[in-house]
């Protein structure tokens, strides 16, 4: 799950967490 976002690091926790 790979969502578009300006910070790289939320790309990560979205990867860690596709719950959210």
């Amino acid at each position: 799950m790979i969502i578009r976002s300006p910070e790289p690091e939320v790309k990560i926790l979205v990867d860690r967490d596709p719950v959210k």
